[in-house]
């Protein structure tokens, strides 16, 4: 479903099918505004697509957010640098890099959840402020984006 672009909305672009998963997963508990893309067909893509389409997009639009949902593949630090160098500063406080540690299936074999579950449960985490998922090895290194995402989207994102 497609966001009204001139209201507070929060785009999600996913690197494959499986993060793809976990955002519709996670878009289900939202009650405000949340579209989640197409994937882009790996992390590179999601950085290359980000820069030609979305740099403009929040430019253009004020109250939009964009979460660039990747892997980290091990390289957490690495890569989230590349990610942080290709934001421009205009836009950056409304860009949030977050992912699994390895990849998303592993995520999803150390949780024993399916991903659309898993997203679920993720979202509800968000909603409550309370946070178990989001802890876990897999995910701890998102705890400065997850904050600022939190504190960025949650008043329109969760409004039951």
């Amino acid at each position: 479903m497609a966001v009204n672009r001139y209201l507070p909305h929060v785009l999600v672009l996913p690197e494959d099918e499986a993060t793809r998963s976990l955002a519709v997963g996670f878009n289900d508990q939202a009650t405000g505004q949340m579209q989640v893309l197409n994937p882009a067909g790996g992390w590179p893509h999601v950085l290359q697509t980000f820069q030609d389409r979305y740099i403009a997009y929040l430019n253009q639009y004020s109250d939009g957010h964009i979460v660039l949902l990747i892997d980290f593949d091990d390289v957490h630090v690495e890569r989230f640098s590349k990610f942080q160098g290709a934001i421009p500063a205009l836009v950056a406080a409304r860009v949030y890099v977050l992912g699994a540690t390895t990849e998303a299936e592993v995520l999803r074999n150390a949780t024993g959840l399916k991903y659309g579950v898993l997203g679920a449960d993720l979202a509800k985490e968000c909603r409550g402020g309370v946070f178990s998922l989001w802890t876990c090895p897999q995910l701890q290194d998102n705890q400065p984006e997850l904050a600022r995402l939190v504190a960025n989207v949650k008043p329109f994102l969760f409004t039951a």
